[in-house]
């Protein structure tokens, strides 16, 4: 290029450089001043983004660009040099101009000249918490787990009562069997359980209860007489060693109601199994007679283990409190019911199985 076009152009280069220079400069001036006491930078524009950084109050960031409510800003290099880049919202900042750009810090008065400081006013609530609608700050709210196990103990109550008659050819006359049955199956309860959550509020949850206890019986026989019509020879006795089994298998829908960070109610209601409902009772009756004038039988009888399986409903709640976000303590109460039928010998045995249940124990989500 030659000096005269050189100078021809030297004027148009001095009105474009005129032009933008003020938008060059504006551009560098680009800067936030934080608001609050403690403002969060975050690796992306969301208000669930993770936390790279921190800036306090009265402090000047430089800003690159501006989506939507959020600046893209730069904190200043930590002690190595590096430079920690991220996205501040809008709400926590306010945008100042270059002549304003110093932190707030930096006009308080030498010491020796200071007045005596006012007490600092409380924090701002989180404004990034109003600006999502939320009870409680975005950095206090765990992540959302669905997964869960439970494992308590305590106490249990299970008492019913059972038995049949029954009668027998005996001198051409009809003897007769009385059984009475008092099951106890009160005492220690075990109560483990595995939940999945599909929402904060909505679940379901399989749990196993293994239970046992005593059965207590009273028994009564009358033996025609050999020699005299409608006179029978009466033999009573006890047992009490008899053993009461069930293990309850549920499946229930969960409803939990989130009251706050740390503690959650809920309750329970569905459908249960009662494996295997085992009773000791009665199997068979020996007997034989005493002596001239017959007056008395001796009686031998034989227990039997028999089972049977039934299904029946329970319902129940609890409360949850997390120590941290993935352990916390559980209180929880249940209520089970169904009646398993049991066939013994021909006779057939209604046997309530189930009870209330309160149980204190552990949680751990996942």
């Amino acid at each position: 290029m030659t000096p005269r076009h050189i100078l021809k152009t030297f004027p148009a280069l001095t009105l474009v450089a005129l032009i933008f220079s003020p938008v060059l400069s504006a551009a560098a001036d680009q800067k936030v001043r934080v608001r609050v006491a403690s403002a969060n930078v975050r690796l992306k524009p969301a208000l669930d983004a993770t936390v790279v950084g921190k800036a306090g109050q009265g402090e000047v960031l430089a800003f690159e660009k501006k989506t939507g409510d959020w600046y893209l800003v730069s904190l200043p290099p930590d002690q190595q040099g590096n430079v920690v880049t991220g996205f501040i919202h809008s709400s926590v900042v306010e945008e100042v101009k270059a002549e304003d750009a110093a932190p707030v810090v930096a006009a308080e008065k030498p010491k020796a000249e200071a007045k005596p400081q006012a007490k600092k006013p409380a924090p701002a609530p989180d404004v990034e918490q109003k600006a999502a609608g939320r009870n409680v700050p975005l950095t206090a709210r765990p992540a959302f787990k669905r997964l869960y196990v439970r494992a308590g103990g305590g106490y249990g109550q299970n008492k019913a009562d059972f038995g049949t008659d029954w009668a027998f050819d005996y001198y051409h006359e009809q003897g007769y069997v009385t059984e009475a049955y008092n099951l106890d199956a009160s005492g220690l309860a075990i109560d483990i359980g595995l939940g999945f959550l599909f929402t904060p509020n909505l679940g379901v949850e399989a749990s196993f209860i293994p239970a046992g206890g005593d059965i207590a019986g009273t028994f009564e026989a009358g033996f025609p007489h050999p020699f005299y019509f409608d006179q029978y020879r009466v033999a009573a006795w006890e047992e009490k060693n008899l053993r009461y089994g069930a293990n309850e298998v549920n499946l229930d829908v969960v409803g939990r109601f989130p009251i706050s960070r740390r503690l959650a109610a809920y309750v329970t209601a569905g459908g249960t199994y009662f494996l295997g409902v085992k009773i000791d009772t009665l199997g068979q009756l020996g007997y034989a007679e005493v002596g001239y004038p017959y007056t008395e039988v001796n009686v031998t009888p034989q227990y039997a283990t028999y089972k049977k399986s039934a299904f029946g409903f329970n319902g129940g709640a609890g409360v949850d409190f997390f120590l941290t976000d993935v352990f916390g303590v559980n209180i929880n109460a249940r209520y089970t019911a169904g009646t398993a039928k049991i066939d013994v010998e021909g006779a057939t045995y209604e046997v309530k199985a189930g009870g209330l249940r309160a149980t204190a124990g552990v949680k751990v989500a996942f």
